[in-house]
């Protein structure tokens, strides 16, 4: 708790009702600052994958925090200067730090108010002079233990239907046709029947509706290039805003960032707060993985581990296709090689064996390039310049220690840093690096790495001007220098 107390000379009057107005609204900002900082931060306690989307902002308003305690400070500083008197009266002797304040909701009465307080012409203070400001903290109490989501009660099966409408968010927009696709799935999703289907669930569910359309039309809106989205498509945009818009208002399912248009993405993209959003809303499903491909494959991929009975991943694996994991993705063939001989029980796998055997082909030829110590790069490579010297990235699978030794060797990177393309969260980190300028370039193994580097790497880096080269097959010397020619070529 803090109180101001002054007495001002009539002269000063106008200066000191100045300074008195600037500590309030000093004072305001920083209760809101605050107030929304520990709503982030109980967020990221309870769930890693909201901490790391939303650390940008927690960081902005930490130093915002920062400097307004600064200016408050010499406020009151300035204050005293001037005679008047501060108390602070702070915790007992003892007491634990109070923590972060609650939503707006929890607050009680009264919360942060800015009052004046007149006193007696008998005093030494004049009366109207008199600002004082409290601050009163409710009692610590202790951290509640994250509480597990539970499927809503609720039309399940009308859910997944209204998902299945709207589609996946899934990679960047780079195509007219593309566009047109997204725009008609938005669209069909958001018509008035579809949402008066909406209206019927819980309002976490709606919020997560709005929140996902909202964030997707931005990323049309803000991180499409301007020629995929021709001037007939614009209106269809419009009416996505207003119909939003419209629908908040009418059902209050809960406040989305993205409908005004200062507003700024949590995550690194807009298309990274879709793709949040939806994984929000399969979090509602009982069994989430039948409308999340990410899922299927963690399941999978968690009962080859726990060398679970082969008809138990055979199952999982047919759940990944049915959730739309292709029969050709790297992820799915490199944890489904040990099991191609039991694949050949069902017609269903004859692709997913044939990708196996590519794979498997590919794998052998890089494996021979790599041992080959005659394979060096073209003496006269017009590329070396811009790789030698250079910070890399490479963004693979399993490798051996001496592939990855024999890469750096050949293409002489100052620094290379080997990530586990695997890992949604490693590739994360990466785009954060590349966007800080610490990465020169990226080469992704695309036999270890699905279409998940499509959803946040690849774009940050293209907004970042960080050249990646895409390597679709194979790892070898060749497959990695002709990627990094189109890329560093097309620079």
């Amino acid at each position: 708790m803090s109180d101001m107390d002054s007495a001002i000379p009539a002269s000063e009057s106008s200066a000191n009702a100045e300074l008195r107005r600037d500590f309030d609204a000093t004072f305001r900002a920083l209760v809101d600052v605050q107030r929304e900082l520990g709503v982030l931060l109980a967020r990221a306690a309870a769930d890693p994958w909201l901490e790391h989307h939303d650390r940008h902002r927690i960081e902005d308003l930490r130093t915002r925090r920062k400097d307004l305690m600064l200016g408050w400070s010499r406020l009151a500083l300035s204050w005293a200067v001037r005679g008047g008197e501060i108390r602070l009266d702070g915790n007992p002797a003892g007491a634990p730090a109070a923590p972060p304040l609650p939503p707006p909701s929890a607050l009680p009465p009264g919360y942060g108010r800015s009052e004046l307080h007149p006193r007696s012409e008998s005093g030494r203070i004049e009366p109207e002079i008199i600002t004082r400001t409290r601050i009163r903290r409710p009692e610590p109490e202790a951290p509640e233990a994250p509480v597990e989501r539970v499927p809503l009660d609720m039309d399940h099966e009308r859910l997944i239907e209204l998902l299945r409408m709207l589609g996946e968010p899934t990679t960047p927009l780079d195509s007219v046709e593309r566009v047109r696709d997204e725009l008609a799935h938005l669209s069909v999703g958001t018509a008035m029947p579809r949402l008066d289907e909406w209206a019927t669930f819980p309002k976490q569910v709606q919020k997560a509706l709005v929140g996902m359309t909202v964030a997707r039309s931005r990323h049309l809106q803000d991180e499409t290039p301007s020629e995929y989205l021709p001037i007939e498509l614009t209106g269809d945009l419009d009416r996505l805003f207003s119909t939003m818009t419209g629908y908040s208002k009418r059902e209050q399912p809960g406040f989305v960032f993205g409908l005004q248009r200062h507003h700024h993405p949590m995550g690194l993209t807009w298309l990274a707060d879709a793709r949040r959003w939806w994984a929000d809303l399969v979090d509602f499903l009982p069994e989430p993985s039948v409308l999340s491909p990410d899922r299927a494959l963690y399941e999978l991929r968690r009962r080859v581990q726990a060398s679970a009975e082969e008809e138990k991943v055979l199952a999982q694996a047919t759940v990944a296709l049915e959730a739309g994991i292709a029969a050709e993705d790297p992820r799915l063939v490199t944890v489904m090689d040990p099991y191609f001989e039991a694949l050949r029980k069902e017609a269903k796998f004859k692709h997913l064996r044939k990708a196996i055997r590519d794979a498997r082909k590919e794998a052998e030829q890089s494996e021979e390039e790599l041992q080959n110590p005659e394979v060096e790069l073209p003496e006269d490579w017009a590329f070396e310049g811009m790789v030698e010297g250079r910070h890399a990235a490479v963004v693979g699978g399993p490798l051996s220690e001496a592939a990855r030794k024999r890469l750096a060797e050949v293409f002489r990177w100052a620094q290379v840093d080997w990530v586990d393309g695997d890992h949604p969260r490693a590739q994360e980190n990466l785009a954060e690096r590349a966007r800080l300028g610490e990465i020169d370039q990226v080469i992704v193994l695309r036999r270890f790495v699905g279409d998940d580097a499509d959803r946040v790497l690849v774009p940050v880096c293209q907004q970042a001007r960080v050249p990646v080269a895409d390597v679709p097959r194979g790892f070898g010397i060749s497959a990695v220098r002709d990627a990094l020619e189109v890329a560093l070529g097309a620079r």
